[in-house]
C-alpha cells in the first residue's frame, strides 16, 4: 500500500528532539563530533535545545552518553 503525503513527508523530514527549538538528533550529534560539544549545557548552549520546556533534557542526555559510550576508544 503506498504512503500517503503526509506519512512521505514524515520520513522525508527528520524527526525532532527538541521541539521547541526544533533541534534535530542529527544537529547534537554534529556539534559532539566536532568537539565544540562534550557537555549537556555545551549542547544546550550551541543547539539551544532544552531551553524551552526542558521535556527533551533526558533524551538529548541519552544521545550524548550513547555517543560517547560508542566513541569511548575514538576520541
Amino acid at each position: 500500500m503506498p504512503l500517503s503525503e503526509a506519512e512521505l513527508f514524515a520520513l522525508m523530514r527528520p524527526a525532532k528532539v527538541c521541539v521547541c527549538r526544533s533541534v534535530t538528533e542529527n544537529s547534537i550529534l554534529e556539534e559532539l563530533r566536532s568537539g565544540q560539544a562534550r557537555t549537556f549545557v555545551e549542547v544546550q548552549n550551541r543547539t539551544g535545545c532544552s531551553t524551552g520546556c526542558g521535556t527533551c533534557e533526558m533524551r538529548v542526555r541519552r544521545i550524548i552518553s550513547d555517543y560517547f559510550e560508542k566513541n569511548k576508544y575514538h576520541n
